[in-house]
C-alpha cells in the first residue's frame, strides 16, 4: 500500500491494514492477539454492540459497531493464514458457494465472472456531517458518570459486569485486593447459605447475583476473562457429562 492516508479505502485496503497491524510492535510481541480463544471475548461484544445499534435504530453507530465486528473477524483470518489454514478470501469464497448451492434457483441464468471486472475509484470525499463524531471519541472524554452508562446494556451480563466494574476502579471505585474480593465473596457465599436454611427465597435472587458480581470481581484482579472461564468450565462439564454417559451406555456419545 503506497500510502495509507486515502479518500475511500477498499475491502483490500482494509485486509491490508490488518496484516500491517498485526506485525507491528504493537501487536507482535502480544500472544493474546494471535489466539482465537484469547480474543473471542472481543468478537461476543462487538456482535452484542452491533446488536444494540440495530435496536437504537442508529444508522451511524451500526455502521461503527459492524466495522468493529469485521475487524474481529478479519484478526481470525489473519490467524488462520498465519497457520496456513484458510485467510479472508477463503471464507468469502465458503459463503459465496454456500448462497449459490442454497438458492440455485437465483442464480441458474447468473453468469459470474471472476476476472474483467473492475471496482469503481470512487474521487468524492463524504461530507462531514455537523456534530457527529465517533462514539468512541465521546466516550474518551467522558466523565466517570459518562464512562459507566456508557456501558452496553445489551452486553452479556458477565462481559458487562467486567467492564462495569474496570470502569468504576479506573474512578477509584470498588475493590482493588484480591484478598479482599475473597473475603467478599465468602462472606456473600455465607450469607446465601443462611437464606437458603431459612428458607428466604424471596432474597435468592439478590443474594445470588452478588454472589456472581463478587466472583466477577475476583476474575477481575487476577486478571481472567470471566466469560471465557465460564465457557470453559461449561465445555468441561458437559464433556465430563457426555464422557460419562458413553460409559453407562457402553458406547460414544
Amino acid at each position: 500500500m503506497e500510502s495509507v492516508q486515502k479518500c475511500k479505502y477498499s475491502v483490500w485496503d482494509f485486509l491490508k491494514l490488518v496484516k500491517l497491524l498485526r506485525a507491528s510492535n504493537s501487536f507482535r510481541w502480544d500472544k493474546t492477539h494471535h489466539q482465537h480463544g484469547s480474543i473471542r471475548g472481543n468478537l461476543i461484544e462487538e456482535a452484542y454492540e452491533a446488536l444494540e445499534a440495530i435496536d437504537l435504530e442508529d444508522s451511524d453507530m451500526l455502521k461503527e459497531e459492524l466495522g468493529d465486528l469485521l475487524l474481529q473477524i478479519a484478526f481470525h483470518c489473519d490467524i488462520e493464514e498465519e497457520e496456513g489454514s484458510f485467510s479472508f478470501e477463503d471464507v468469502v469464497d465458503k459463503i459465496c458457494k454456500k448462497i449459490i448451492s442454497k438458492y440455485p434457483h437465483v442464480f441458474r441464468d447468473e453468469t459470474i465472472r471472476s476476472e474483467g471486472s473492475k471496482c469503481r475509484v470512487y474521487n468524492i470525499r463524504e461530507r462531514e456531517r455537523k456534530g457527529l463524531e465517533s462514539r468512541r471519541n465521546r466516550n474518551s472524554s467522558a466523565t466517570p458518570a459518562e464512562d459507566i452508562k456508557n456501558v452496553s446494556r445489551i452486553l452479556p451480563a458477565l462481559i458487562r459486569t467486567s467492564k462495569v466494574q474496570e470502569r468504576a476502579a479506573r474512578s477509584g471505585y470498588g475493590l482493588f485486593s484480591v484478598d479482599d474480593a475473597i473475603n467478599e465473596t465468602f462472606e456473600r457465599l455465607h450469607y446465601l447459605e443462611t437464606l437458603i436454611l431459612d428458607g428466604r427465597q424471596e432474597y435468592y435472587d439478590k443474594e445470588i447475583g452478588d454472589l456472581l458480581f463478587s466472583v466477577t470481581e475476583i476474575s477481575r484482579l487476577v486478571d481472567i476473562d470471566a466469560e471465557s472461564a465460564l465457557y470453559d468450565a461449561c465445555e468441561r462439564f458437559k464433556n465430563e457429562f457426555l464422557y460419562k454417559l458413553s460409559l453407562e451406555n457402553g458406547k460414544k456419545v
